[in-house]
């Protein structure tokens, strides 16, 4: 399948809406590495991405991808891509993992991404062209905690 820009794939708007059927028909077209949970685990380890980042990636639902920050963070819930759907971005000059499928009122493409090279979290706003780094994953709830003091 062919990808835009941002180098999101049709399988990655079949995931976004839930459609398994058409997750289905367009796996069966895609190179199994791009679905293997093996092969994606290892990939995403030689770009060194965290483990707990790699392994919240990994599970299996939407649900289990979301993460809920505290009242301190007015409840901000984010969901980040799978391992089948976290895609590379060149952009700039500089490659990352965008690591966001969903998060309210934005969108999520460039919201939270993983520096290659820096090997860092940050954020690309491709509207404003503007590229900045937050610092190395630290947890969860640390994640959460940053988007929304820096975003709400």
């Amino acid at each position: 399948t062919i990808a835009d820009r941002y180098g999101s794939r049709p399988y990655t708007y079949a995931e976004m809406y839930g459609s398994e059927v058409m997750m289905t028909y367009l796996r069966a077209l895609e190179p199994l590495a791009w679905h293997d949970r093996d092969m994606r685990t290892a990939y995403f380890r030689s770009l060194n991405l965290p483990e707990e980042l790699i392994v919240l990636m990994a599970a299996g639902s939407r649900e289990d991808r979301t993460l809920v920050g505290d009242e301190g963070c007015g409840s901000l819930a984010v969901t980040f891509n799978s391992l089948a759907t976290a895609r590379i971005v060149c952009w700039q000059g500089q490659q990352f993992v965008d690591l966001l499928s969903q998060v309210p009122d934005y969108d999520a493409e460039g919201f939270l991404v993983w520096s290659i090279e820096h090997r860092q979290l940050g954020c690309a706003d491709f509207e404003h062209d503007e590229f900045e780094l937050f610092g190395t994953w630290k947890s969860p709830e640390q994640v959460v905690r940053m988007l929304y003091e820096r975003n709400y």
